[in-house]
């Protein structure tokens, strides 16, 4: 799926078990446990915190919902073998156990996540309906081949070969049953859809969570205890099966073992996901390793228009909230962080790739611009960002560390950055064409070297900063408890915001910073002679697309609310201007009675 790799050396599917680390490597296997395992527990322990389950069920549908689009697109354009695809469908139904159990729930709690379960489960049916459709023939390229035969199955701890006729029947009969499923949550969307309609995202989201508060309620009443969404101990009996069941598969097939020991892309940011909700992926084999000598090599994970497309979107969408809607404080705040969550992450990968499998000048380059326009939005928005509390605080931390680092890296010696330490007369960092106001440099020049560490040196300062400003927040919360703090943190944003008259920023400014950054990673990229590389899709560019649709949600939801907000704030200004309107009229006619 990486377009690094050579095309002639595609895995072959027809006598040999193949397994992609992307899709099935062990990082990717824990990740989506962890945080099945924790929508349990907050399911369990916090059935009470609306805004907790949701949030963990929702980001929990992104992720298992990703894979089987990633699997899907996979399967469609290179190739995939049946024991990934096993793989995949034992990881999702793990989540299908969970929506079945909350399934109550999930319907009392809006739009957004009935869309998710919708989506979820319908993905969940087809995929499992493809793969048990006719396994002794999926993903093989021709006929004779025995690589799906010769995949094992197990079910409660027995190999069980993928041809038996009851194995195959049974879950035929699971994903059948699946898509009622899918039906009552398409039908569940239409009714919050229209309740959206007629009423306003306000009045139906007070609705959504008063019909969350009496499900549980009853749930309550009928159990004789107190409110839980699930039966702990069965939910966790039935993750734990699962669980074992998955990893016996990888066990049971021998010939995948080493294959899904190598770390790639996908498992790094699926890591990172567990706290960041996003992942980039690469599926190049290991062999061959591209050459980074005499070419210029770009990675389509790294660089790729998926990738660029949703960090172009997310500054945006950080900068039109801090401009438009500054006095929504949960919006700029979440905006914010996940565009630092987006930009450090893609850091992270970057780095790890670089110091195993290697990366380019040019990849290099186009990280650092990227990154480079958040932190535009970090330094104008920095007042406002060190009065919102702890995590704001730490991921700004965290972003502008790695971001210097990052640059620090990449323009100590940019001609020998990306090159392989042994080689000899390499020229495709020497030869990376930079632009600095459509005009070509090359990065040996040395005054773009020198302000760009300049650039970097001073960042230092930043990232001191917001270690300072996290470490006073740490010391606010442990001193004053996490309730006190996040009063303190409204307070100091609202008073900031009164300093400033609600102004964030100067919009045109950081447009304008904006717009010369994407034009000129764009013109980065067309003068490199790279498009052809980054044309082919991959699965970093599919998740960062889909993580994007969910904070144009959200945005969209913020705009609806302020929206709503301002109209009742001038229909309650209108009524006191008429109250005293009225009340003038009658002091004037008792003064012309008298």
């Amino acid at each position: 799926m990486n377009n690094t790799c050579p095309a002639d050396d595609l895995p072959d599917y027809c006598a040999q078990i193949v397994s992609n680390p992307d899709i099935s490597g062990i990082g990717v296997r824990v990740a989506v446990y962890v945080q099945t395992f924790l929508s349990m527990m907050v399911a369990s322990l916090l059935p009470y915190h609306e805004k907790a389950f949701r949030d963990t069920s929702r980001n929990s549908y992104v992720v298992s919902t990703s894979l089987m689009i990633a699997s899907l697109i996979q399967w469609k354009t290179q190739g995939l073998s049946l024991f990934d695809a096993l793989i995949v469908t034992m990881l999702t139904t793990i989540m299908t156990a969970f929506v079945t159990v909350n399934g109550p729930y999930i319907r009392t709690l809006g739009l957004s996540i009935n869309i998710s379960s919708f989506l979820f489960t319908t993905f969940w049916v087809y995929w499992g309906l493809q793969v048990w459709n006719d396994p002794r023939t999926f993903g093989i390229p021709r006929e004779g081949c025995t690589a799906s035969t010769d995949t094992v199955f197990v079910v409660f701890g027995r190999n069980v070969s993928v041809t038996n006729s009851g194995l195959r029947g049974f879950a035929m009969f699971i994903f059948a049953i699946g898509s009622i499923s899918a039906l009552s949550a398409l039908w569940q969307c239409i009714t919050w859809s229209v309740r959206y309609g007629v009423g306003s995202a306000r009045t139906a989201k007070e609705n959504a969570a008063a019909r969350f508060a009496r499900e549980l309620r009853n749930r309550k009443t009928r159990s004789g205890g107190r409110g839980q969404h699930m039966t702990r101990f069965g939910g966790m009996v039935g993750l734990i099966y699962m669980i074992v069941t998955t990893e016996q598969i990888v066990k049971h097939n021998p010939d995948v073992s080493s294959q899904v020991d190598k770390w790639t892309y996908s498992q790094t940011i699926a890591l990172i996901m567990l706290g960041a909700k996003y992942t980039i992926m690469s599926t190049c084999p290991a062999e061959p390793e591209p050459s980074f000598c005499t070419s210029i090599i770009s990675n389509a994970d790294i660089a790729g228009r998926g990738v660029r497309i949703s960090i172009y979107a997310g500054t945006i969408l950080s900068m039109t909230v801090a401009s438009f809607i500054p006095y929504h404080e949960k919006a700029f705040r979440d905006s914010s962080r996940n565009a630092y969550i987006v930009s450090t992450s893609l850091m992270i990968a970057s780095l790890i790739e670089w110091k195993t499998h290697g990366l380019s000048l040019f990849d290099a380059l186009i990280v650092t611009m990227l990154t480079t326009m958040m932190t535009t939005f970090v330094t104008v928005n920095g007042p406002y960002i060190r009065t919102l509390g702890l995590s704001i605080n730490i991921a700004s931390f965290l972003f502008t560390t790695f971001w210097c680092y990052w640059g620090l890296q990449v323009w100590q010696d940019p001609s020998t950055f990306g090159v392989p330490r042994d080689g000899e007369n390499c020229t495709a960092s020497t030869e990376t064409i930079f632009v600095v106001f459509g005009h070509n440099v090359g990065v040996i020049n040395s005054s773009v070297r020198n302000f760009a560490l300049s650039m970097f040196a001073i960042g230092i300062i930043s990232a001191f900063a917001s270690l300072c400003y996290s470490t006073k927040w740490l010391a606010t919360y442990t001193i004053s408890g996490a309730t006190a703090a996040k009063d303190n943190a409204a307070m100091r944003y609202a008073r900031k915001l009164r300093l400033t008259k609600g102004q964030h920023m100067s919009r045109y400014g950081g447009l304008a910073g904006m717009i010369y950054l994407i034009v000129t990673i764009e013109q980065m990229v067309d003068r490199n002679n790279v498009k052809d590389q980054l044309s082919e899709w991959t699965y970093s560019q599919t998740i960062a697309l889909i993580m994007l649709l969910q904070q144009i949600m959200d945005c969209i939801s913020y705009f609806k609310e302020e929206i709503e907000y301002r109209g009742a704030k001038n229909a309650q200004r209108q009524r006191d201007q008429n109250e005293r309107e009225r009340l003038r009229m009658e002091a004037q006619a008792r003064t012309s009675a008298v």
